[in-house]
């Protein structure tokens, strides 16, 4: 009798529980490319309750764009895949957390936004700048589409026309950018 209540509470705690990956240093495609894998092999097999722990300074923004949309569509098929930040999600990485169903932060947790910039050789300054202005426009959708409030900030400081980054800590971005503090 005792077994049984004990598997039946491990087998209970196990549904609850969730699946967590790390994304930890740039934003890179190589690096994305594994976290994604690795997100749709648990899908596969059934996962649905995942988390992606992130602690980034950012790096490619068209890398984080491909797990941004990986992870809504994951979620449109009934995942529910929470992204979290401890400490710091800067640049790119603040598109993948936008992606979140749940999008978790510590009270210390910093944010930091600013001017897309694109790093390719062989393009005129004019394609590239045209390039920087669709990034520009994709990753203040992504912010608006989870919190107006942040977006409307971010259009007022001018962060995606500056250089300099606007970091802001979580507790200034409770109006849901993030959507819930441990």
């Amino acid at each position: 009798m005792k077994i049984v209540v004990v598997a039946l509470l491990l087998c209970s705690f196990s549904a609850l529980a969730e699946e967590n990956f790390s994304y930890r240093g740039k934003v890179e495609p190589r690096k994305v490319n594994r976290l994604i894998g690795k997100i749709q092999d648990a899908f596969n097999e059934g996962e649905m309750d995942i988390k992606i722990r992130l602690n980034s300074e950012g790096g490619d923004l068209g890398a984080a764009f491909r797990l941004y949309n990986f992870v809504k569509e994951l979620n449109s098929m009934g995942a529910r895949i929470n992204t979290s930040v401890r400490e710091y999600c800067g640049s790119a990485c603040t598109v993948i957390y936008a992606s979140g169903m749940q999008r978790w932060a510590s009270t210390r947790a910093d944010f930091m936004f600013h001017t897309p910039t694109v790093q390719t050789k062989g393009i005129s300054k004019k394609r590239k700048k045209e390039i920087e202005q669709q990034y520009r426009a994709m990753w203040l959708g992504v912010v608006a589409q989870v919190d107006t409030e942040a977006a409307e900030w971010l259009i007022e400081k001018k962060a995606f026309h500056s250089d300099v980054g606007r970091t802001l800590n979580s507790k200034k971005l409770d109006t849901g950018y993030v959507s819930h503090f441990y």
